[in-house]
């Protein structure tokens, strides 16, 4: 297939963060599967309904200063060029479908149109350093969709691992994981996004125990109001039930675990590893700690050695 992307154009940053969410971009997509380490179901909703923007991270903003370096590296190992480079594109069918472009691969420095592309690029860095045996599902399934929505059926992945290690990965369209990508998208849209009754917001998709739902939830409700109360539906006081339960159990559980640390602890003294039938079952050394939070020093770390079958 060729190129058939519809161009969006940005006249600045709060110009894309706006234009992008009216609709539903390939980062989004990772998170509505619940495959995204970064985002979830409802922090999607979030997202597009009650406009709860992402604080950027000290990596994030890394991650950003990084893209043009891999980029030119990209360059330089290929001999391929990139052009429209953080374009914002939709599909031509469904406008809402949209996706930002690292970057369109061309085989000349003045391409006469975006139709001479041959490719498509996503650029990442990585914190870890080592080349993926497979490349991990959130980056398949954001770029299946930029595929879908460009047109492109083949392109590249490109990482810089660890700060240090670059490594490029070939990727092709995946036409059977599209159409799944596809329909539980629209199925979401359509719940949640485009759902609700006239003059009422679309409802929210079930809470999970993603760190991002955590997080966006603290910050839509992040001032009570003073005396507001409110009586909880019957499977919520359910769970209130639950909750105590659970909590009762955590509490009896760390009571029990410090129990038993305490008990090998004073078993090994000055000894530094345990020994179970011969073999190494658990070690008590000296590490160091730096940590600003707290007084930086030295202190035991109890481990227990993993048993091999």
């Amino acid at each position: 297939m060729s190129y058939h992307g519809v161009e969006i154009p940005t006249e600045s940053r709060d110009d894309w963060l706006e234009k992008r969410r009216q609709g539903i971009g390939a980062s989004d997509v990772a998170g509505i599967l619940g495959v995204s380490p970064w985002s979830s179901p409802f922090s999607v909703w979030a997202d597009k309904v009650h406009n709860v923007e992402k604080d950027q991270t000290e990596s994030m903003s890394w991650g950003q200063k990084m893209e043009t370096l891999v980029a030119d590296e990209f360059e330089e190992v290929t001999g391929l060029y990139l052009h429209d480079r953080q374009m914002l594109v939709a599909h031509p069918e469904y406008p809402w479908a949209t996706a930002t472009v690292d970057g369109l691969e061309y085989e000349s420095h003045t391409p006469e149109s975006r139709a001479d592309s041959i490719g498509l690029y996503e650029g990442k860095t990585e914190a870890l350093f080592g080349r993926w045996d497979e490349i991990p599902d959130q980056y398949q399934i954001q770029v299946q969709w930029q595929f879908w929505t460009t047109g492109h059926d083949v392109g590249h992945l490109v990482c810089l691992h660890g700060g240090r290690q670059f490594e490029i990965y070939d990727i092709e369209r995946d036409q059977g994981l599209i159409n799944m990508i596809v329909d539980r998208v629209t199925e979401f849209r359509g719940k949640h996004l485009t759902g609700g009754l006239t003059g009422e917001l679309p409802p929210p998709p079930e809470v999970d125990d993603h760190l991002a739902t955590t997080r966006v939830i603290a910050d839509l409700w992040a001032d009570p109001v003073e005396g507001a109360v409110v009586d909880l539906p019957t499977d919520v006081a359910f769970d209130l039930g639950v909750l105590r339960g659970v909590k009762a159990e955590i509490s009896r559980l760390e009571s029990e675990k410090k129990r038993l640390e305490n008990r090998v602890k004073e078993s090994l003294k000055e000894a530094e590893v345990g020994l179970v039938s011969g073999v190494p079952a658990v070690t008590w050394k000296k590490v160091y700690r730096k940590e600003y939070t707290v007084s930086a020093g030295e202190y035991r770390r109890l481990n227990l050695v993993k048993e091999k079958h």
